[in-house]
């Protein structure tokens, strides 16, 4: 017995880091999130993180102030933000070596802690401001019920009313059924392949959360999330308001 129990540690040690590594090589935005306090980076001011073999003051300067814009558009559409996720700008996919992160933007949650990646082809207010909405959601509502109660379509709609991008914009008496979106609850069958039907299923999400928005008002969104964080269902707090 005494020779079998190093054995058992060894293979326990041996497959959590399988496990270990296979998480970060599926998550590699996740696993970017955790280990952010290691990763080589200049602080700006405000805080704000940026992972950049050249960082030139101006765009320093450029960085805060799309930050800053971004919150402000947040503070316009639903009120002030008060969440403070981690930000990081980086410069490249292959900068975090086999870690491949989406170019345009992310936020990934890590228990309480929020990361806000956004990525060289993500540095536009609309993008940032979205990113930004992802974070003061899961800020409002709590890490549990981000993940138990809020279907997919729904945060990402949420996230859509500050993203102006104009392909996500259904045309008003275009037809489509942007009804069918709501029954997108998990990831796997809002994000898709085809490029197209993902456009889509954001627009979708994006018109039926406006049309609830405006309904039971924008600057009282966040008090409905706050019921939702107190333990009301989903379905108590916004169906009853859904047309």
């Amino acid at each position: 017995m005494r020779f079998r129990i190093p054995r058992v540690l060894a293979v326990f040690v041996a497959v959590f880091g399988f496990a270990v590594v296979g998480y970060a090589a599926a998550n590699p935005s996740a696993a970017v999130c955790a280990a952010l306090d290691a990763i080589p980076s200049a602080r700006l001011n405000d805080g704000t993180l940026v992972a950049s073999d050249a960082l030139e003051p101006t765009q320093a300067r450029a960085i805060e102030r799309l930050v800053s814009d971004a919150k402000g558009r947040i503070a316009e559409v639903f009120g002030d933000p008060r969440s403070k996720p981690i930000i990081l700008f980086f410069d490249g996919a292959a900068r975090f070596g086999p870690f491949r992160l989406n170019e345009y933007g992310s936020t990934q949650f890590i228990g309480s802690r929020i990361c806000v990646l956004i990525g060289p082809k993500g540095q536009n207010v609309d993008i940032v401001a979205h990113e930004l909405m992802h974070a003061e959601i899961a800020d409002r509502v709590g890490p549990l019920a981000k993940f138990t109660e809020l279907p997919t379509w729904f945060d990402e709609g949420l996230a859509m009313q500050v993203d102006f991008r104009s392909e996500y914009d259904i045309r008003a008496g275009a037809d489509v059924d942007s009804k069918s979106v709501r029954d997108m609850g998990s990831a796997r069958y809002f994000f898709v392949s085809d490029s197209d039907v993902l456009t889509s299923n954001y627009a979708s999400a994006k018109f039926e959360v406006a049309l609830w928005a405006n309904k039971v008002g924008y600057s009282s969104i966040y008090a409905y999330l706050e019921r939702i964080k107190q333990g009301e269902a989903f379905e108590k707090v916004v169906d009853p308001n859904l047309r």
